[in-house]
């Protein structure tokens, strides 16, 4: 079965949630998982939260008691709570301090593959579809650091505002020319 997920991450943190789906549309699943990390946090703890994170992925049909998680105003009311959340944990002054560094990839896994594609951040709140030339993919059987090193790579493959920014934090020595490179660097191998 199809399972989703989103990754948010910025100078000070990794957001990872849980997404479902209905029909072609995903939206973030209150029955799922919702997990922060800093941004300093090694590859092995932030591919255990993807895996978390993707388990909890469900589809929920129209008939579903949960399809209203699709509904606007229960999307909108989940992102309030969500940036007044972070506001409040990292002591943001602001949404613009919150938001202008904060790059964004999506996690789809099925029939074995996990793919990670990063997205153009090109609004203070808003990205402009999928960097598909840098999308990743992997055996969902990977280990949690190989899965973890996939994410941290492909949040450094983002493209748009402050995307350069998020890279350095993440690889100070400068990004590596290809994912092996960082597997290599790291002494880990895909699955």
């Amino acid at each position: 079965m199809e399972k989703h997920a989103s990754v948010y991450c910025n100078t000070d943190f990794f957001e990872l949630y849980t997404e479902s789906k209905s029909g072609s549309v995903c939206a973030q699943d209150p029955k799922g998982v919702d997990i922060y990390l800093s941004s300093e946090d090694g590859c092995y703890n932030i591919g255990s939260a993807l895996t978390t994170v993707l388990e909890k992925s469900r589809v929920v049909g129209k008939n579903d008691p949960d399809y209203n998680l699709f509904d606007i105003s229960a999307i909108t009311g989940r992102y309030k709570d969500f940036v007044e959340y972070v506001l409040q944990k990292y002591n943001y002054k602001n949404k613009h301090a919150m938001f202008k560094n904060m790059q964004h990839c999506s996690v789809k896994m099925d029939d074995g593959i996990i793919v990670i594609s990063p997205w153009k951040h090109d609004k203070l709140e808003g990205y402009d579809g999928m960097n598909e030339s840098f999308n990743l993919t992997i055996p969902s059987t990977s280990t949690p650091s190989v899965i973890g090193a996939a994410v941290k790579y492909s949040i450094a493959r983002c493209t748009g505002r402050s995307a350069d920014l998020v890279a350095k934090k993440l690889f100070p020595g400068g990004v590596p020319d290809t994912f092996e490179d960082y597997l290599q660097s790291l002494n880990l191998q895909k699955a």
